[in-house]
């Protein structure tokens, strides 16, 4: 219900004069319009009149206007509602087609000549009260109350004397002595353990924290007198200069193992330099071992592993220290530039371990008999040893990091003459295992690529200094077993509860027009409890993952045909297909065309066709229409090669999808998301200060819903859901995203 709207206050004598005028008259006149009420369905308007109700009333005297969304409104129909009681006014039920929004509408009733509506007021109505403002929403519930108050004009009263000079504690205190001295002239206390002065202590303490807030707002504000290095960099943000913390230095590491063994969890290992040997500590420490040593006796460095890295990291003894292969020759060298080399590898015989048959268990059958008859009859017969099994010694894939170092010096041959910065490390992109059929010496050639190019030129071999003139070799070897670590230690993950949003009311449109509700996250403190805090570039970074991928995919189908070249010169030279084979083949071609070119038998899996001259035919047709019979799948990798150009980092889907379509033989270098091709070795170390993130670990301690229904806990150090994860800011994250800036202070 809504009354009628005055500027200043109701004019109460005006509507009692109406009513009086009417009763002396007993007529309908003069009249008016009370207030009105909206029922619940907000299509029918009550009207309650001043007086009793007109008697010529019609529907196109009622005009609904006003509105912002709904406009328009018409009204279909009125009915008169009158009451027998004379001293009850009467009221009348106008029923409209709509109803209208939030905003304020008016009713009106005016005289309607012609049946066209007009704009003077009802015939007998007072001009006043012949119109009245009210909403259709007045009864809906609102947690909001958005009717501005109507307050006359109220004179300003007179301002105190206040000196503005006043900025720090003393000044304040005394400032507001002095106000006290003329509002309460007997009040004159002064002892300190009096409240009123304790009260104004407080606010003088108050006002001085003020003023000193202040003034740094004031300082903050402009990059010349910042002196806050948060403020500093926020300043420098806005014209697109990232200020850096700086980040951690990184290195690699060559292990040198005496056999064969692989480093489970690499995560829980680090290393340490520059320990004091004299104390007796061994090459593999625990951490009890360095609870005696002081902290700045030797600096830790941890491998530094790409996130969700699980695997193992092997290392094999073959890997300390591999020489350069020279074919026999003298004076070898790797020029300035070089991109790929020789290395020399060894076999290593094995003799397999002989299954365990059944033996036949002896028993006695009550005839007397020769030892050597009753060994013969119930002793099982020994198998025949196994042929001894050769192998190479070197297991290099492609993604290892090997470092070329000089270890002799080429002029004198001496090991402390050696240079060295004569030291470089290379990714491996390609690794040939291949034979010198000559003497019957494995070797392996390895290539990188151009980013790792030797800076300088590497002696493999020489010739020793007079008399003696005797070749020196190995100047330089390839050192396996490489690490790449990060200086600095890790610290425990930090653990927040994050508080829920708050609904946080927007406010009013107008009178009668509250905003809608939205959601406010809460700021929450944050203290760390290890710090100070480095920094680190991410590894890998996604342009060199998005490089190796395109490299990779690039040569794709030139190493598929290659590897088809070697099975076919298999067959050519008399050797069947083994079934694996077979079923690469299958799942590269597919079924129906190797039962159409023989390779396989219709109908049956089983068989297959066996002679290497039909095999060595069958496998040539592939080869001379590979192009055509692999276009679809050709035409798959070109695509996915345009999507990393454009800037997309393949994932596990992709990868399996390559698998399924070449096969895990062709496919098992992918590589980028093996954490074994990740970009140059030289990239690696040459970091951007600018990229690097703080190195904090984050994780929500919350439970997830779905589990707490299924009633498992999740611990959160090992849900990456409830990871948070630091971002340089937060101008490509959205609302879902578990995204953090790290801002630190001056004492970091």
């Amino acid at each position: 219900m809504m009354n009628s709207s005055e500027i200043c206050q109701d004019q109460k004598d005006r509507r009692q004069r109406i009513r009086d005028v009417a009763l002396r008259a007993e007529s309908n006149e003069p009249n008016g319009i009370d207030y009105v009420e909206v029922d619940e369905n907000q299509r029918v308007i009550t009207v309650f009149f001043l007086n009793k109700a007109p008697l010529n009333i019609q529907p196109p005297n009622v005009r609904i206007t006003g509105g912002v969304r709904v406009r328009n409104i018409n009204v279909d129909d009125i009915r008169l509602c009158r009451m027998d009681d004379p001293d009850r006014d009467d009221c009348m039920r106008v029923f409209v087609d709509k109803f209208g929004d939030f905003s304020p509408y008016t009713l009106k009733l005016v005289d309607a000549p012609g049946g066209r509506s007009g704009e003077s007021p009802l015939s007998g109505f007072d001009p006043r009260y012949a119109q009245i403002e009210f909403s259709f929403k007045a009864n809906c519930p609102s947690d909001l109350d958005c009717l501005p108050a109507a307050e006359c004009y109220k004179a300003p009263g007179p301002e105190p004397e206040i000196s503005y000079l006043a900025k720090d504690y003393s000044s304040f205190r005394q400032l507001i002595f002095d106000r006290l001295a003329l509002t309460m002239p007997g009040w004159n206390e002064k002892h300190v353990p009096d409240l009123g002065v304790a009260i104004v202590e407080l606010l003088a303490y108050v006002g001085d924290y003020l003023s000193y807030y202040q003034d740094a707002v004031a300082t903050e504000a402009y990059l010349d007198t910042a002196r806050e290095r948060i403020s500093v960099r926020r300043h420098a943000l806005l014209v697109d200069y990232r200020m850096h913390e700086g980040c951690n230095a990184r290195t690699w590491v060559c292990v040198e193992t005496s056999e064969d063994t692989v480093l489970e969890n690499p995560d829980e290992i680090y290393f340490i330099t520059g320990a004091d040997s004299s104390r007796g500590l061994g090459s593999m420490l625990q951490q009890r071992d360095l609870q005696t040593t002081p902290r700045d006796e030797y600096e830790v460095f941890e491998p530094l592993l790409p996130r969700g890295f699980t695997s193992q990291i092997p290392l094999y003894a073959a890997h300390n220290s591999i020489e350069f292969y020279t074919w026999r020759d003298r004076e070898c060298c790797l020029p300035r530039g070089a991109t790929s080399a020789t290395l020399k590898d060894s076999w290593k015989t094995t003799v397999p371990t002989p299954s365990s048959g059944e033996t036949e268990e002896s028993y006695d059958d009550g005839y007397e008999s020769s030892s050597s008859e009753k060994k013969r009859r119930y002793e099982p017969a020994q198998p025949e040893p196994p042929e001894p099994v050769r192998e190479r010694s070197l297991r290099l894939k492609v993604g290892d990091v090997l470092i070329f170092e000089e270890v002799l010096g080429p002029k004198t041959g001496v090991e402390v003459d050696a240079d060295r910065s004569h030291r470089h490390a290379v990714c491996l992109t390609r690794v040939e295992p291949c034979i010198d059929e000559l003497y019957d010496q494995p070797v392996v050639n390895i290539e990188w690529s151009r980013e790792d190019a030797l800076p300088f030129t590497v002696c493999i071999s020489s010739i020793g200094p007079a008399p003696e003139c005797l070749p020196l070799t190995p100047v330089t070897v390839a050192r396996g077993n490489v690490i790449l670590v990060d200086h600095g230690s890790r610290q425990q993950p930090e653990l927040f509860d994050v508080p829920e949003p708050l609904e946080v009311s927007a406010g009013c449109h107008g009178a009668f027009e509250p905003r809608e509700t939205i959601l406010q996250t809460r700021k929450f403190p944050a203290p760390l409890k290890f710090h100070p805090v480095t920094h680190c570039v991410p590894y890998p970074l996604a342009t060199d993952v998005a490089r190796t991928q395109v490299q990779f995919l690039s040569g794709f189908m030139n190493r598929v045909r290659v590897h088809f070249e070697q099975m076919w010169k298999q067959v050519n030279e008399g050797d069947s297909l083994t079934a694996a084979q077979l079923a690469e083949l299958e799942i590269v071609f597919g079924r129906q065309l190797l039962i159409k070119l023989g390779l396989i038998k219709a109908g049956n899996k089983q068989k297959q066709e066996q002679d290497p001259k039909v095999q060595a035919e069958a496998i040539g047709k592939l080869l001379g229409r590979l192009n055509e019979f692999l276009a679809k799948k050709s035409k798959r990798l070109t695509v996915l090669r345009n999507r990393v150009l454009s800037g997309y980092v393949l994932t596990k889907d992709e990868e399996n999808e390559i698998r399924e379509m070449f096969g895990e033989e062709l496919s098992g270098d992918l590589g980028f998301l093996a954490h074994r091709i990740l970009g140059p070795a030289s990239s690696v170390l040459r970091q951007q200060p600018r990229e690097a993130l703080p190195c904090i670990d984050v994780f929500q301690t919350d439970v997830d819903p779905l589990a707490d229904e299924l009633g498992d806990a999740i611990s959160p150090e090992r849900d990456p859901r409830l990871h948070w994860s630091p971002q340089p800011d937060l101008l490509e994250s959205d609302g879902l995203d578990r995204h953090f800036v790290a801002e630190f202070d001056n004492d970091g």
